[in-house]
């Protein structure tokens, strides 16, 4: 069967959630679904490449040494530094998916036997390596203080990301705020993440922030008709690539260091265990469903909180298993 065509009966089988056959069980997010497209070309790229395979289109016609090559290619990338090792690890996991989907999924069905046969040639794939190291309070200051508050839309992200550092939320979350999902009086915001709707409470002074940016928001010619608080020049809402588009730009302007909306989501929980803040409220307002998640940020924080240490051994769920 050809590639291409699998490509695409795969996609569309992760953008409608196919319920009750092998597909997704919901679906999928236009980001995921983008992720999943660009690695899954690359795969094709190569094989149907003259040089690399001699136009392979076919899923059935790789051979075990084919995989090999392709793997020694991976691994080539990342020692010139051309991709990341956490590049080469999501691309293997999305192969993994792709062979799972092609070795069960009755729309491909007689190319099961080939998809196995991939999926078990699949070196063992590594957990993603996370991002231990978060830039010095300074550098995130200056970050801050980067963007021109002079200028409207720059003022806008310079509102973003007090927001994150003020709040952990993440930039997806903060896009998605709703005008009437602020109660600024009373210092609450209700946002709606990964795990369901949460209440997050803000500073007073973040209040005072994002009171200063709705009056000036109903200057900007999409705010009429749009419900959310962050809009852009010409749409009701912000994205979330056009926020990084926004912080990799700056990042770039000024010399800093890698820099990402995420970054702010560490360095506001770390901060928080540094404060001996209390694990369960950063729990709520991080939007995690269990500790577990929170315990890399206490082997990051400076000053660790012997409390939050004691609170996490006693809730966790690694001791029952």
């Amino acid at each position: 069967m050809i590639i291409d065509e699998m490509i695409t009966l795969f996609l569309d089988g992760r953008k409608r959630g196919k319920r009750g056959l092998f597909g997704a069980k919901k679906k999928c997010s236009e980001k995921t679904l983008k992720i999943y497209q660009r690695n899954l070309v690359i795969f094709r790229n190569y094989f149907q490449s003259e040089v690399s395979c001699g136009g392979i289109t076919k899923i059935e016609s790789i051979k075990k040494m084919e995989m090999v090559r392709f793997f020694d290619w991976l691994d080539e990338k990342v020692k010139r530094k051309d991709w990341s090792e956490a590049t080469v690890i999501q691309l293997l996991g999305c192969l993994r998916t792709f062979f799972i989907w092609a070795a069960h999924d009755e729309e491909v069905v007689e190319v099961a036997q080939y998809a196995e046969q991939l999926r078990a040639w699949l070196p063992p794939i590594p957990e993603k390596p996370r991002r231990t190291d978060i830039p010095e309070v300074r550098d995130l200051k200056r970050f801050k203080n980067s963007f021109n508050t002079d200028d409207k839309w720059e003022y806008r992200d310079y509102v973003l990301v007090c927001l994150l550092v003020d709040t952990g939320v993440r930039a997806g979350e903060a896009a998605n705020l709703r005008v009437d999902s602020c109660r600024l009086n009373e210092g609450l915001l209700f946002v709606t993440g990964k795990t369901g709707p949460r209440t997050v409470p803000i500073t007073e002074d973040m209040g005072r922030i994002l009171k200063g940016w709705l009056r000036r928001r109903e200057t900007c010619p999409k705010a009429k008709d749009s419900p959310y608080v962050f809009v852009s020049k010409r749409a009701p809402q912000l994205n979330v690539d056009a926020i990084g588009h926004s912080f990799r730009k700056h990042k770039k302007k000024f010399g800093l260091p890698r820099i990402t909306a995420h970054t702010f989501r560490h360095a506001y929980a770390i901060n928080y265990l540094e404060m001996d803040g209390n694990m369960e409220n950063l729990r709520l307002n991080m939007g995690h469903s269990t500790y577990e998640m929170l315990r890399k940020y206490l082997g990051q924080a400076k000053q660790r909180s012997k409390s939050a240490h004691t609170e996490l051994e006693r809730v966790s769920l690694s001791k029952k298993m």
